[in-house]
């Protein structure tokens, strides 16, 4: 319609404000209807008024009315991997408060909260992970859980050992749905990944990402027997 000569496009600008009243209040109320879900989905032992309301007003103040923090925040601390909100919940206010104490604002916040994550799987999973992650990251080559299963010669089951421990920010596909796209909840985490100075020692290299890919082609040709024609 508007590619029509005779439709005339009146046009203006506004401009958006992530911390006006209407973010903050979306932010406050996507935390009171998904802390709610939580209480709800652990109520043997998360007991009504579980999340002391202090704890509730400084989310919503970091949030600062950025909902992709917000989502994080709450996928991080519902993490069904983990079933243990109440203890993410604490490691979550660690990270905020020092966030405040520092001065710094809630996405540097995000970078710690990334950081906590990759600490937090095992030393001797950890480089396959990252090397899993740097393909997600730098190729179009492997999109679902089957072609990095068979691109990496890896047993589908552990692949899904080694990302148990990131379900609040990938969505990865259930064991009997390998074709199913893996994807970032928000492109954050990859820019996070990406530079060296946000992620340090989890830094994903893009030149040593794209000199391995060549040698596991390779790899996979031996293996199977295949020649080049």
């Amino acid at each position: 319609m508007i590619s029509d000569p005779d439709y005339h496009v009146v046009c203006k600008w506004e401009e958006l404000q992530l911390d006006d009243g209407e973010a903050q209040e979306d932010v406050q109320c996507l935390l009171e209807v998904e802390f709610d879900k939580i209480q709800k989905r652990y109520r043997a032992w998360l007991p009504d008024g579980w999340l002391p309301e202090e704890c509730f007003y400084w989310i919503v103040g970091m949030a600062d009315g950025h909902l992709g923090f917000t989502s994080f925040v709450l996928r991080f601390i519902g993490d069904k991997e983990y079933s243990d909100p109440d203890s993410q919940l604490k490691v979550c206010m660690k990270f905020l408060l020092s966030g405040v104490l520092s001065g710094i604002n809630p996405l540097h916040t995000l970078d710690l909260l990334y950081c906590q994550i990759l600490l937090d799987i095992p030393a001797n999973d950890l480089p396959a992970t990252m090397c899993i992650l740097g393909y997600l990251i730098y190729t179009l080559l492997l999109v679902s859980v089957n072609e990095i299963v068979e691109f990496l010669d890896i047993d589908p089951g552990k692949f899904h050992c080694l990302f148990e421990w990131l379900h609040s920010v990938l969505h990865v596909p259930l064991t009997d749905a390998v074709d199913t796209h893996i994807s970032f909840y928000h492109s954050s985490f990859s820019k996070f990944l990406r530079d060296p100075i946000h992620s340090s020692r989890f830094w994903v290299d893009e030149e040593v990402v794209t000199h391995d890919i060549p040698f596991q082609f390779l790899h996979l040709l031996e293996d199977h027997g295949k020649v080049f024609t």
